[in-house]
């Protein structure tokens, strides 16, 4: 997990299904951005973020980092 240039934000490995999961569910404190998609990250505004979920971040990221690293996915080309 690291902060966003901006650091306003932290951005946090996450599956790809989880990361859309997370969007779809609360998309005032979780996003992303055109660099950020084709990544295995979810990004999330510190202002927004419930304090018990900096715990579940964490770990998730941690659980994700530990397993084979995912690759990119390849975005077609508009």
């Amino acid at each position: 997990m690291c902060f966003r240039e901006d650091l306003d934000s932290i951005v946090a490995r996450a599956s790809f299904e989880q990361r859309d999961d997370m969007i779809a569910a609360d998309p005032e404190t979780y996003y992303t951005t055109d660099h950020h998609r084709t990544y295995p990250w979810v990004l999330a505004r510190i202002s927004k973020l419930r304090p018990d979920a900096v715990h579940d971040l964490l770990q998730m990221s941690c659980r994700s980092a530990a397993q084979k690293k995912p690759r990119a996915r390849k975005v077609p080309a508009i």
